[in-house]
Order: C-alpha cells, then structure tokens, then sequence
C-alpha cells in the first residue's frame, strides 16, 4: 500500500509509526534473604525477669545469589543502652547448615541482665540478625526481624 506524499508527512509529524522512547532498564532485583520468627517464648510484651528465658525458632532462606566463604548464622541481640549498640547472651548465635530451614535459639537474660558495658535497655528489647559472615572474626547484618520488646 503506497500513501502520497502528504499522508506520509501527516503521519511523521504526528509521529504515527515510530516511537522516539527508549525502554525503561528492569530494576535490578532485590536480595530475598529471609529470617521469619515461627515461635517466640516468651511473646513479645509478655512480663519477663532475670530468669526467664527466651525460646525462638526461626525459619531463614539465603537468596540464590548470595555468597560467603565464611558461611552464615543466625543471632539473637539484644539493645543496649546505646541506640547504635546491640549485643548477645550465651547461647546466642546458631551457625547455619544449609541455605534453608529453621533454627532454634535459647537465651536466659540471666546472661545479659546486669551487664555494664555495654548495658542491656530496659525494657528488654531485641531482634534476630540473619548474618553473611565476612571474616573468621566479622559479619553484617542481611536481614532480621522487627524488634520485640518485653514487659518488665
């Protein structure tokens, strides 16, 4: 089909046939690193004292691309008085077997409520930290849980 040579300046002026945009780049795709608490005992804002002790199990998925010589754990921290502080009691940490599945962590605040430096806040706050460890001696944080806070 042939159009005058009218017809066919109508249409590159309207730009009818052609487009000038150019594609919009695909984000790039976020990490899924997951830590999920299953169960939490005592519950987030129930009363708890020097020997109670916190029971959780977690379930983690490390994304398909993530990459660590060192390995990964999984860490129950608790805030301390400094707001950019946090730290663990005994029995705190779980070195993670395989890129999926649940771990279970207990802590008595025993191990933690009277410490000094740093000290714990009160009331007792804490998260669980799913970490990519870097070194023999370091890690950073790849995902964690919203913070529980208990009753004193």
């Amino acid at each position: 089909m042939r159009f005058g040579a009218g017809l066919t300046l109508t249409f590159a002026l309207l730009g009818c046939g052609e487009t000038d945009e150019t594609p919009t780049p695909t984000p790039p795709v976020a990490s899924k690193n997951e830590l999920t608490i299953a169960t939490l005992t005592p519950a987030a804002g129930a009363l708890v004292s020097r020997s109670t002790t916190v029971t959780a199990t977690l379930n983690y998925n490390l994304d398909d691309s993530e990459k660590s010589e060192y390995g990964y754990r999984v860490t129950l921290q608790f805030q301390s008085t400094n707001p950019s502080t946090t730290f663990s009691g005994s029995n705190g940490t779980v070195v993670l077997p395989n890129r999926k599945g649940t771990v279970s962590i207990s802590t008595p605040l025993s191990s933690i409520w009277d410490r000094t430096n740093p000290a714990p806040l009160h009331p007792i706050t804490c998260y669980f930290y799913l970490q990519r460890l870097t070194s023999a001696t370091s890690s950073e944080v790849i995902a964690k849980t919203s913070a529980i806070t208990f009753t004193e």
